[in-house]
């Protein structure tokens, strides 16, 4: 059975509170089946989620799965719209990147990328699969998207325990991606991530519109990931959907539930796109 998020349920549901017993706060952590408290969830963790869906989506097997769902062009399009006003950005005048940095990104990957497919093709091709689903070389101003989800893939590779993982660790360094290759990476990425930003505090009504746009996109969120999961039933499509997670200990993947819709005001829109691994 397919989980279906907290408040993905009807609002008109029986309330089964027992008359005279003490009414619970509204902000009680939700629970997931057997009883795990879901996470909640800031405004960054959501539109990772949505960034991996939303990428997860081109794929042809999962299209032609939502067809059954009346699944059109434009709902990708709306949700890329929503995901993209979430945040208005306010920069002072002047290029909106380093040129200069996003030309040496470019190399970076152009260099790096094939020699860690390669190599992890021949001797660890089960690593090599989840270190580049969904993912390939890019151009412009998606070479930052391409290398951060690189960069994230293999610090994970690095901080797992299996062995595989840490075989394939050491391979990567190996052939010249140690860490000060992947330094130089991350140095650029912080240098293209870097705007001159507005001191001026937001105001109440900056925070109600930005609470106003990210209910917006999770309600999208919500509604096509329950009808993503309820129709699409390969594991592998369900986990470059966010659907899943692998264990650390090698096991089966588990299924990663949408957590808390009311996250909380944290801010934790450091640049991790999700994903799509």
């Amino acid at each position: 059975m397919s989980y279906i998020p907290r408040s993905a349920r009807s609002p008109h549901a029986t309330d089964r509170r027992v008359p005279g017993a003490p009414r619970t706060s509204a902000r009680a952590a939700p629970r997931a089946a057997g009883g795990r408290a879901l996470p909640k969830l800031s405004l960054g963790q959501k539109s990772a989620r949505v960034l991996q869906f939303l990428y997860a989506l081109g794929n042809p097997r999962i299209a032609r799965a939502m067809k059954s769902v009346v699944f059109k062009k434009s709902v990708v399009d709306d949700g890329w719209t929503l995901l993209r006003d979430l945040r208005i950005v306010h920069v002072d005048a002047g290029p909106p990147v380093d040129p200069n940095a996003l030309r040496r990104l470019d190399e970076w990957e152009n260099r790096w990328f094939p020699v860690a497919n390669a190599s992890l093709r021949r001797h660890h091709p089960t690593v090599r699969d989840a270190v580049f689903l969904n993912l390939n070389q890019a151009e412009g101003l998606d070479v930052i998207h391409s290398v951060s989800v690189f960069l994230e893939r293999v610090d994970r590779l690095a901080a797992s325990s299996v062995p595989a993982d840490q075989a394939a660790t050491a391979l990567l360094a190996e052939r010249g991606l140690n860490a000060e290759t992947l330094g130089e990476a991350r140095e650029l990425l912080q240098r293209l991530m870097s705007a001159p930003m507005d001191d001026a505090p937001p105001t109440p009504d900056d925070k109600e519109a930005l609470a106003a746009r990210e209910d917006a996109l999770w309600a999208w969120y919500l509604e096509w990931s329950v009808l993503a999961r309820t129709v699409v039933t390969d594991r592998r499509l369900l986990r470059s959907l966010g659907f899943l997670r692998s264990k650390s200990n090698g096991g089966v993947d588990e299924e990663d539930a949408d957590g808390d819709e009311d996250g909380g005001d944290e801010d934790d829109t450091a640049p991790t796109p999700a994903p799509a691994g």
